[in-house]
């Protein structure tokens, strides 16, 4: 069995208290595309070990943004949906 990703963890973490908290979606984007830029300049001083261990948490924190907008948009449409139901009776 691998070793736990300590990383995913963090990600996992982080995405269950945005949606707990209702963080908005666009800090794990920002933070997603500054762990990619971070990953560049450690790529760009030969060291791509680490450069590859910023770029998949970077991944991470990319992809719990998208499914972070995707859970704002359902709530929004959710609550719009209900509205409508009363301005129709």
């Amino acid at each position: 069995m691998e070793k736990l990703n300590y990383y995913l963890v963090v990600v996992v973490i982080y995405f269950a208290v945005s949606v707990w908290l209702r963080l908005p979606a666009k800090m794990a984007i920002m933070v997603g595309l500054m762990l990619f830029t971070l990953a560049t300049i450690i790529y760009a001083a030969t060291m791509s070990e680490l450069s590859n261990k910023f770029a998949i948490v970077a991944f991470y924190f990319l992809a719990a943004g998208v499914f972070l907008y995707l859970i704002e948009h359902l709530r929004e449409y959710r609550r719009k949906g209900s509205g409508d139901k009363k301005d129709r009776d």
